[in-house]
C-alpha cells in the first residue's frame, strides 16, 4: 500500500497537500482564463475584507486585489498588449485594454 505517510510519525511534509492548498485559495480569490479575470468567485463570508498581491492570472498578467464590504479594487499589470474582461463575482463586466507592461486599477461596488 502506498501513501504519503512514510516516516512513522516524525516530520512528514506532503508537497501535494501544501501546493494544492495554495492553489485552492488562489482559485477562491481569482478565476482567470484567456482574456478573462473574475475576482472573488468563492470568497468565504468570514473574509469580508482583505487584500492579496502578486497573483498570476492565466491572462499573462499580475493581479492585486483589495476588498471590503463596499468595494473591490482590482489592479492588473499586463505582460502583453491585450484586452481583458474584468469582473467581481456577480457584477457587470468591464473590458479594459492594456499596453505591454501597463498597470490599471478598476474599482467595483459590491
Amino acid at each position: 500500500m502506498a501513501d504519503h505517510y512514510t516516516h512513522g510519525g516524525w516530520g512528514v511534509f506532503c508537497t501535494d497537500t501544501t501546493i494544492g492548498t495554495i492553489g485552492i485559495i488562489d482559485e477562491m480569490l481569482l478565476y482567470s482564463n484567456t482574456g478573462v479575470i473574475e475576482a472573488l468567485p468563492a470568497l468565504p463570508d468570514e473574509w469580508s475584507q482583505g487584500s492579496i498581491e502578486g497573483l498570476r492570472a492565466r491572462t499573462n498578467a499580475e493581479v492585486d486585489l483589495e476588498w471590503n464590504s463596499d468595494e473591490v479594487k482590482i489592479t492588473v499589470t499586463s505582460d502583453a498588449a491585450q484586452t481583458i474582461k474584468l469582473s467581481v463575482y456577480g457584477s457587470d463586466v468591464q473590458t479594459v485594454a492594456f499596453a505591454q507592461g501597463e498597470t490599471k486599477t478598476v474599482t467595483f461596488e459590491r
